[in-house]
Parts: structure tokens; C-alpha cells; sequence
């Protein structure tokens, strides 16, 4: 199993990240290691200041083109890091404290706000088909370190099964 932070299937969201990647490339490595046989966990990130709706139904469409190549699915939306190279020029307010205490809430300069992003991934991201198909294979509990154990139980069963079916 490998674990791949795709993050976004809209080219320009990965150059705003400075992610050094390519479309074409991840597109590749994925249909090369479904080939070699080798599930995939791919993290996708949603919200970033650099996206908008265009974007993420860029990304929609991409996961759905891979959809064979990809495993399991982990679908986050952004935060922004208190300190992160973002913070200073965005418009921020605090997060609230807990575990996101390292995190600033922020003026979404495109108007993608973490609602509507967390609408767009409910009603459109997680009920197209090819999606829907790949997370009815995620567990209830699910960390991706576990992902290995189920694809490891997938693999000596010989056949491919629904988490309801485990």
C-alpha cells in the first residue's frame, strides 16, 4: 500500500501549493501501480485559498477518471496554520481552541468558504458514482494505518468485497 497526498486534481491548485507535481505525472504513478498491484490511499484537500468550485469538480473529475487506481479515499478540508506561509496574507480570525489551536479560521479570498466546501463534498464529491464506489470501501473506523490490514484481508480472500462484506 502506498500513501499519496494528491491533494488536488486541478493543476493550478498544486502549482499555488507549490507542490512540484503534475497532473499527468500522479496520473501515471497511479495507473502504474494499479498495475504492479499496489493499493493506494490518496489524500485530497479541499479549501485552500487557492481553490474554488472550478477547481474541486477539477479534482472531482480527475478522482473519478482514476477511480480503478485509487483504494481508499481521505477527504480534508483545509486549515490554515497559524504560522504557515499563508497566515499573513489572508484575513484571519482564531479557530477555536482544542486541538485546532494551531489553526487560524480565514476570509476565503474566493468566497470558497469550508460550508460551501463541506456542501460541495456531500451533495456533489461523495455521491458521484466512481467516489460513492470507493468509499463504501472505507471502514467505519478508519485510520490510514489500517488501510494495509483490510487490503491484506481483500487480497487472501481473492476477491474484491465491500467493507459490509468483511
Amino acid at each position: 500500500m502506498l500513501k499519496l497526498g494528491v491533494e488536488s486534481g486541478s493543476q493550478n491548485v498544486l502549482d499555488e501549493m507549490n507542490k512540484g507535481t503534475d497532473i499527468g505525472m500522479i496520473s501515471e504513478v497511479l495507473t502504474h501501480l494499479k498495475k504492479a498491484g499496489i493499493a493506494t490511499f490518496v489524500y485530497l484537500l479541499f479549501g485552500t485559498p487557492s481553490e474554488t468550485l472550478k477547481e474541486a469538480r477539477q479534482t472531482l473529475d480527475f478522482t473519478a477518471r482514476l477511480s480503478d487506481c485509487v483504494t481508499f479515499l481521505n477527504l480534508a478540508i483545509f486549515n490554515l496554520p497559524v504560522y504557515g506561509p499563508d497566515a499573513g496574507a489572508l484575513n484571519t480570525r482564531d479557530f477555536y481552541q482544542a486541538d485546532l489551536g494551531l489553526y487560524q479560521e480565514f476570509i476565503h479570498p474566493k468566497g470558497w468558504s469550508r460550508d460551501l466546501v463541506r456542501q460541495f463534498l456531500e451533495r456533489e464529491f461523495k455521491k458521484h458514482p466512481a467516489v460513492a464506489s470507493i468509499l463504501r470501501n472505507v471502514p467505519p473506523l478508519f485510520t490510514s494505518n489500517h488501510a494495509p490490514l483490510f487490503v491484506m484481508s481483500k487480497a487472501a480472500s481473492g476477491k474484491r468485497q465491500k467493507f459490509s462484506e468483511w
